[in-house]
């Protein structure tokens, strides 16, 4: 499943950003870490995102990423986008679904 996964956001990458975008990445299990700072792409390696397939095995946190990755980033633009890719059912978020809505809202 992280395979898959990492495929998607390198497709994400190559296909749908430019350098006039900022990219970062939080890679998560039971805990979000920021792997790459929200950067201008151009500053942004592809291979930073493919590491995520030597990723951390373990839980799946990915509401607990999503309320902590809207408190950390801040909006660039009016134009914003947020892709949230995961290999797993959240089994160990300390937040629930709704917490996750609120924070994206």
């Amino acid at each position: 499943r992280i395979k898959n996964a990492t495929d998607n956001a390198l497709s994400i990458f190559d296909k749908f950003t430019d350098n006039a975008d900022y990219v970062g990445l939080i890679w998560f299990h039971t805990k979000s870490k920021t792997a790459v700072k929200l950067s201008p792409r151009e500053h942004v390696k592809r291979r930073q995102i493919d590491d995520t397939r030597r990723a951390d095995m373990g839980g799946t946190a990915f509401y607990d990423a999503l309320v902590s990755t809207c408190r950390e980033v801040q909006p660039c633009s009016t134009h914003n986008y947020m892709v949230a890719l995961t290999d797993g059912a959240d089994m160990d978020s300390k937040a629930k679904v709704r917490d996750a809505e609120e924070a994206l809202a």
